[in-house]
């Protein structure tokens, strides 16, 4: 390129290099660990190990947003937006620097706001509050960058107005909002202020990726009812050890969460299945590792908080990986692949029970995650009756496909699993007789709910079939919800009257 002009150049050669998320990661890691350190020799801030973590997960939550407005202003491709949005993230090194010249060594500081901002914090310029001069110069800069940036692609001055309240906006947001926010949360959950900012900040970089890349939020959006079970088998096991709280809530996403995990990392191995039956995936290497590294860092916030309910949400990461990668592909053989179902809907259960504050593995507890295990280790089958063929073609053992090779016929094969199935599906149904509960509801609940598994379990193999029998386990586990919601009495507490 031959231009005299140094930004433009920058830019130019920042937007030739292949996008590698590897190279966001590692960027806004060195961005936010240096940034600590200056702060910790310049500001003299006494850090602890999650404020580190914040440091950096505020950088990558930067790095995504700012590329979200520039691609909405520009719709340039965002894969080469994001690296010249590096370039503003690299500014957030030189706000220390700058602030030990005007002020002295040790004798400022930066805070988010919490609270109603004033005028200085809405101007970016307010030392006493966490505003010195050198974070306004920076800020500011990074508005009149993105600014030339969108000039440059666009050649429209209106357009450059509109991006410059639009980051002005993503400033507000990541250092008022989002923060505010998060210190309303945590006062009703088991995070620190800094655990929850850091975790509200990173859900809020996930939702920026989404919103970058709307093919795969569409194809995510669409088959999110495999995690609807999950997130029910969670709070079931909120109600049935205590009560459902804002840290079951919030478990119950990470759960979620985890099912988009798992169906992105099948999305990306499954690939020689899905052209057999005829699917092409939208997901890319590095969009798996996103998704994988994001969750991870969730987790380890939780783990950082000290509370268990970290075990079981890593447990489905694993289980995850042994699942779909391919070194080991559970999913090919019987009946490893069952199990890792059946680990899954314990691991959901188990979140739950751990949202609580005292949670406590009494003999009933300790019998109902068994139940689970075995349950959805059973129930899970359905889900592979309408790949018979493609399952066949790349030798995966699936329930059906051992039957067959047993010598029955696919019908006779499906009536076997939709036995088991059903029997899965009373043993609830019975237990409700046996507790302290209106003799209508365990009456009423199968009425309600078991004709829709039976109408699905009965319609012919294809995708439709599996749609509907998710719907209808995710009715069913809703209802039984809400009746132990209203009606359950734990054991040793006084029945209803």
């Amino acid at each position: 390129m031959d231009s005299r002009n140094w930004i433009k150049r920058i830019i130019y050669y920042q937007e030739k290099k292949p996008y590698n998320f590897y190279t966001i990661l590692i960027f806004t890691l060195f961005v936010g660990i240096a940034r600590s350190l200056e702060e910790v020799m310049l500001a003299g801030r006494l850090y602890k190990n999650i404020h580190i973590l914040n440091n950096f997960i505020f950088y990558f939550l930067m790095a995504f947003s700012f590329t979200l407005v520039l691609q909405i202003i520009t719709r340039h491709e965002w894969q080469k937006i994001i690296f010249a949005v590096l370039i503003g993230v690299f500014l957030g090194l030189f706000p220390p620097i700058i602030d030990l010249f005007v002020y002295g060594l040790g004798q400022f500081s930066y805070a988010y706001v919490m609270g109603i901002p004033s005028i200085g914090q809405l101007l970016l310029f307010d030392s006493l509050h966490g505003f010195p001069v050198g974070e306004g110069i920076v800020l500011w800069s990074t508005i009149i960058f993105s600014c030339y940036y969108i000039y440059l692609k666009t050649q429209n001055i209106r357009k450059c107005i509109y991006g410059a309240l639009l980051v002005y906006f993503v400033m507000l947001l990541s250092g008022y909002i989002i923060p505010s926010l998060s210190f309303w949360l945590y006062k009703k959950l088991f995070l620190s202020k800094m655990e929850m900012l850091s975790f509200t900040q990173l859900s809020f970089a996930i939702l920026c990726y989404l919103l970058i890349n709307p093919v795969i939020a569409k194809n995510l959006f669409v088959r999110c009812l495999h995690c609807i079970p999950f997130v029910l088998l969670t709070f079931l096991g909120a109600v049935l050890s205590g009560t459902i709280s804002t840290t079951t809530i919030m478990t119950a996403g990470v759960v979620f969460y985890a099912g988009m995990i798992t169906i992105v990392q099948n999305d990306y191995f499954d690939r020689n299945e899905d052209m057999i039956a005829g699917r092409h995936t939208t997901i890319c290497s590095h969009d798996l590792i996103f998704f994988n590294t994001t969750y991870l860092m969730l987790v380890f916030i939780l783990y950082n908080s000290g509370a268990l309910v970290f075990l079981p949400l890593l447990l489905l990461f694993i289980v995850s990986i042994l699942y779909n990668y391919d070194f080991y592909r559970a999913k090919k053989f019987f009946p490893a692949n069952y199990k890792i179902e059946g680990i899954w809907g314990l691991s959901s259960f188990l979140a739950g029970i751990l949202s609580q504050r005292s949670a406590q593995f009494t003999p009933e507890i300790v019998i109902y995650c068994f139940l689970v295990f075995g349950g959805w280790s059973l129930v899970s089958t359905f889900k592979d009756y309408k790949d018979i063929e493609a399952d066949k073609a790349v030798g995966n053992q699936t329930g059906y496909i051992m039957l067959m090779k047993a010598g029955l016929s696919l019908e006779r094969a499906h009536k076997i699993v939709c036995s088991m199935i059903s029997a899965c599906f009373l043993v609830p149904v019975v237990w409700l007789f046996f507790q302290h509960i209106p003799l209508f509801v365990p009456i009423l609940f199968p009425v309600l709910t078991l004709p829709q598994v039976f109408v699905s379990l009965r319609m012919p193999p294809s995708s439709k079939m599996v749609k509907n029998m998710l719907l209808a386990t995710s009715f069913y586990l809703f209802v039984l919800l809400i009746i132990l919601i209203f009606f359950y009495q734990m054991p040793g507490t006084a029945p209803l009257r």
